[in-house]
């Protein structure tokens, strides 16, 4: 059989067919002129705005007198964000009336006048007179958060639920338009018609990313600092095996569709949100949501339905990963509600955990498609009256659990974090930094990475994320078995059930950890030193869930 190859010729008649078809659908259609079968993007600096193309399609219309309708769009809007979609279908909407008023009042002279109306103008018959037409076209509706304000993102293509950088045009509505009845939204404040999309995730091959922390100088020594800078010019001090299962979750991909997420328990005071949740937050950007379990309840992490479009849940909005500081006053919340008969909290947040893609809702028509993306970074105390984490299974559901790391603080960590070198503090000058013996190039190379290219942390870490090392099936079994076997029940049943993903995720960590800032290696194949490392850190973990994570003496609990 023959392939058969497409020659110019051929092209060049699919084309005359295909501007036939469209000719024949608009008897006005003109290939000089703009298109009324679809929206048209205008390019220039006469086209600023909404208001500028708007104008300029009404004095098209006026001007031509045929009956077609143009509508002008401009592409100098970009929005960024996650999108979430409204309707589970493409939905018809109108946005151009044209209006034909008949003047019929005390000695009006029955001359007729002709108007349009766009999406964002009000229209009330009595007043502007008949609809003659209406124009319409259907887009895929999906709303995304950008700066803290709602945009909904009218779109001819279906969209992954990722992020994006988006091109196109804001349209600002208010209460009196139309298209408050056409979505059937309780408020409509923003529109946006999308002419392009981008990923915001910045990819490099393995080659380039190990030259680019090569460039940025990057050693073992100075990527521990760089996770533990905070915003307050401090590096908090942690155990090397603490700074490597930190290291590890950042740096690993997915396995089975899901990412590797990090629990971290322990006692009160022993520096949890400031150095593993606000320290971490900061590497992503300087307003990264963090959700306060003191002050807020479970509920909030996964989608509800009380305003329509539904809310998705701070864990299907977040993006790259997510911050919950305080877990356990969320669990807490849940216990006291329910006169502490509440078992298996959280187990609501497992598919999201999972990154699994479900349709949700209420049964109230508001239905919604939610997808997380992000990983997620827990810190939390002992909930009250539970000693160990052994003492929270079945409290907290044990299958939810089971989808997440627990690293709990040994009195190592502890005894570190609270000492005299658990805190450096960065001298806001040069001079009070060589008095105070610190090195300034080091310094220098943090502030930079962090403060003036965030751009090249986020670049390892969505590189990273897209791609998994080669790992040894075998090796991560026989790691799997020895740590099952050297953990205690009630936990080494929760462990059990998804150790080998977790392991494998650990290790690509270790992998990708060693690669970029200790061997540059850009073949990041595992070698026989990162299974060991990984070894004894799963091995440190296990030890460590026999840590008390309760202070018992009253006083101390209230500090």
């Amino acid at each position: 059989m023959t392939a058969k190859i497409f020659d110019d010729e051929e092209t060049a008649e699919k084309a005359k067919r295909k501007l036939e078809e469209v000719m024949s659908l608009d008897p006005y259609y003109d290939s000089t002129q703009f298109n009324s079968l679809e929206l048209n993007w205008v390019e220039g600096d006469d086209y600023k705005n909404w208001e500028d193309v708007k104008a300029e399609s009404k004095e098209l219309m006026s001007k031509e007198n045929n009956g077609r309708n143009i509508f002008l769009a401009h592409s100098r809007d970009i929005i960024c964000g996650k999108p979430q979609l409204v309707h589970t279908t493409m939905k018809t909407i109108v946005l151009l009336k044209k209006v034909i008023k008949v003047d019929k009042g005390e000695g009006g002279d029955g001359s007729v006048s002709t108007n349009w109306k766009f999406l964002d103008d009000s229209y009330d018959k009595r007043y502007d007179g008949n609809c003659q037409y209406e124009w319409s076209q259907d887009f895929w509706i999906y709303r995304i958060i950008h700066k803290s304000k709602d945009y909904y993102i009218f779109s001819k293509q279906e969209l992954e639920m990722k992020n994006y950088e988006f091109t196109g045009m804001i349209v600002d509505l208010n209460d009196r338009t139309e298209m408050n009845n056409n979505l059937k939204l309780k408020s409509v404040s923003r529109v946006f018609f999308m002419k392009t999309c981008e990923p915001t995730v910045k990819i490099l091959s393995k080659e380039k990313i190990v030259e680019l922390t090569k460039e940025l100088k990057l050693t073992k020594e100075t990527w521990f600092d760089f996770l533990n800078l905070h915003p307050l010019n401090t590096i908090n001090k942690f155990p090397e095996s603490t700074n490597l299962m930190r290291s590890a979750q950042i740096l690993s991909g997915k396995m089975d569709g899901w990412p590797l997420h990090l629990a971290v328990m322990g006692k009160p005071g022993t520096r949890k949100s400031f150095g593993y949740i606000e320290t971490t937050a900061y590497k992503f950007g300087d307003d990264t949501e963090i959700v306060e379990g003191a002050n807020s309840r479970i509920k909030g992490l996964s989608p509800s339905f009380k305003e329509k479009p539904a809310n998705i849940g701070y864990l299907a909005r977040a993006e790259r990963m997510g911050f919950i500081d305080e877990l356990g006053k969320m669990v807490e919340f849940e216990m006291n509600k329910h006169q502490s008969g509440v078992t298996n909290v959280l187990g609501e947040l497992n598919f999201l955990l999972d990154q699994k893609k479900r349709t949700v809702g209420s049964g109230n028509d508001n239905d919604c498609i939610v997808q997380a993306n992000a990983k997620f970074l827990f810190a939390t105390n002992g909930v009250r009256g539970k000693d160990y984490i052994s003492n929270h299974i079945g409290l907290i559901d044990p299958t939810t659990m089971s989808r997440i790391i627990w690293w709990v603080q040994d009195e190592d960590e502890i005894n570190l974090v609270l000492s005299k070198k658990g805190i450096e503090r960065i001298p806001p000058t040069p001079t009070q930094a060589q008095e105070g013996g610190v090195e300034r190039e080091r310094v220098d190379m943090l502030v930079y990475v962090l403060g003036e290219n965030r751009d090249s942390f986020l670049t390892v870490f969505d590189t990273c994320n897209s791609f998994i090392c080669k790992i040894d099936p075998l090796k991560v079994q026989d790691i799997a078995r020895d740590s099952i076997l050297a953990s205690k029940e009630p936990m080494k049943s929760i462990w059990r059930s998804r150790s080998e993903h977790h392991i494998s995720l650990i290790i690509d960590g270790l992998v990708k950890f060693r690669c970029l800032f200790e061997d540059y290696d850009n073949t990041f194949k595992p070698i026989e030193s990162d299974y060991v490392r990984a070894k004894a850190l799963v091995y440190k973990m296990v030890k460590n869930w026999d840590s008390m994570v309760s202070i018992r003496n009253n006083f101390e609990a209230g500090l």
